[in-house]
């Protein structure tokens, strides 16, 4: 909407200046006035959405909280600091970005080598003032958590690992934890709209049904700002003191040692992921000894390894599935699968990883060799996609659930305007609405993608580098 009403605007002043010149002013005139009415109707439609948008804010923030009081509701508030969230900041925060992740350069020392903050500032309620906006302050404890943008990110799945660790913050337990030591019923959190953090996000959603059943609340309420209202997040009033306290702090980034070679390519992931946490360590401490309005400041570095397995089950089994119990005879000249010998010991099997090629399958059920569901085999297994189930109604839900819909309703795929960026099986879709573009992440099988000819493929080909270098950014 901001867009279109820039582009009238525009259009408008390119036709007074037209007027002057071109013989046909009642023409010119005509235009004008039209251009006039658009801009006052899509002015009026941009205030309605503005004001849309602050009264739900104001109903959710403003008037739950102070009705139900601080004992039922925790609000926090959530920003990412990283190359996105600056862009859309002032000019002190793209200073602060820079500053984390240089060193003692006007330069980037190496690929990815920036720190991650993101801020989780807690809002005290004040109990007593029942309905009043007054009531939802700006201020209580702050806990920010730093990340390495070289080995970790900041995706929905970190922000509900920060949520879980704050609850364990003993500065936020008068906030977020009642007498009983439950998690207060109502929970409201409001983020900056990052296409990881933006409330349609399929995967906020999960996210937040796992802490909503989790936690027993009876409401999360999840939101971003209004269109050009984010200065007015709570949280933005918390940015300026961990500001200034980068002033002229440097971050080495080889405190143990060089990780990098001339051309700056790491040449040791060990010492590199050290340095990292060292780095992060540092700026843990500097923010920790602060206060802001009177409350503590909490700041930790989160290592990737909190992301990583619990167990080294993924240098035995690196797809997670056991493989079937194979039965092999030994040739001359090889080792074949035959139903006449012995099992094989797990070790032996996983080295040997065989396989056959079956007329009635796709791939080797699990139970192949196992004599008493040889009947069943062909009825468990999946007719699209060849994956085994160990029963029929196993089977019968990715039937509906998926290839059901994935052949009945091709219809119901987004096409967008461009993909951005892509992340594994995610593409960053410009999707186009009545009145504006929106920005989201969307499984591969949902997007309606034509068929590009060879000239676009090899063009695409050649952006793909740039690509990853967007999706680096906007995970930040």
């Amino acid at each position: 909407m901001k867009n279109k009403f820039a582009l009238l605007e525009k259009n408008l002043k390119a036709s007074y200046s037209a007027r002057d010149t071109v013989p046909s002013r009642a023409e010119v005139e005509k235009q004008i006035i039209k251009l006039r009415e658009e801009i006052k109707t899509a002015k009026q439609s941009l205030n309605r959405k503005i004001q849309n948008a602050v009264a739900q804010k104001k109903h959710r923030d403003e008037n739950i909280a102070p009705i139900l009081g601080p004992h039922q509701v925790f609000s926090i508030a959530r920003v990412p600091i990283g190359v996105t969230a600056a862009n859309k900041q002032a000019s002190l925060l793209m200073h602060m970005e820079y500053r984390i992740k240089l060193p003692d350069h006007d330069w980037v020392i190496a690929e990815r080598h920036k720190l991650i903050p993101s801020i989780y500032p807690g809002i005290k309620i004040t109990s007593s003032m029942l309905g009043q906006p007054q009531a939802v302050g700006y201020f209580g404890p702050t806990y920010i958590a730093i990340r390495s943008g070289k080995h970790s990110s900041s995706t929905a799945n970190t922000h509900a690992q920060d949520f879980e660790t704050l609850l364990e913050i003993e500065e936020f337990r008068p906030l977020a934890i009642t007498d009983h030591g439950l998690v207060n019923p109502v929970v409201i959190m409001t983020v900056d709209g990052g296409s990881d953090e933006n409330p349609r996000y399929q995967k906020v959603i999960g996210f937040a049904i796992q802490h909503f059943k989790r936690h027993d609340l009876d409401a999360l309420f999840l939101a971003t700002n209004a269109p050009g209202r984010s200065a007015y997040n709570r949280v933005e009033r918390r940015m300026a003191p961990p500001s200034r306290e980068l002033a002229g702090l440097i971050l080495p980034h080889d405190h143990f040692g060089s990780h990098l070679d001339k051309r700056g390519v790491t040449i040791d992931e060990h010492l590199e992921i050290s340095n990292f946490e060292f780095a992060g360590n540092v700026l843990a401490e500097v923010w920790s000894s602060m206060e802001i309005d009177g409350y503590n400041v909490t700041a930790k570095y989160v290592g990737a390894e909190c992301c990583r397995p619990r167990s080294g089950l993924f240098r035995l089994l690196d797809n997670r599935f056991l493989p079937l119990p194979a039965k092999v005879k030994q040739t001359v000249d090889n080792l074949v699968l035959d139903e006449g010998r012995q099992f094989l010991d797990l070790p032996v099997n996983l080295a040997l990883r065989l396989s056959a090629s079956l007329k009635d399958f796709l791939q080797m059920p699990y139970d192949y060799f196992c004599p008493t569901v040889k009947l069943r085999l062909s009825s468990r297994t999946c007719k699209t996609c060849g994956l085994y189930h160990a029963s029929v109604k196993s089977l019968k839900r990715p039937i509906e659930k998926i290839h059901k819909k994935v052949n009945t309703h091709t219809d119901r795929k987004v096409r967008p305007v461009r993909v951005a960026a892509r992340r594994g099986n995610e593409l960053m879709c410009i999707i186009q609405n009545l009145e504006h573009n929106d920005v989201e992440w969307l499984d591969e099988n949902d997007v309606d993608i034509p068929k590009l000819d060879k000239s676009e493929q090899t063009h695409n080909t050649e952006q793909q580098s740039k690509q990853s270098n967007v999706t680096e950014n906007l995970e930040s």
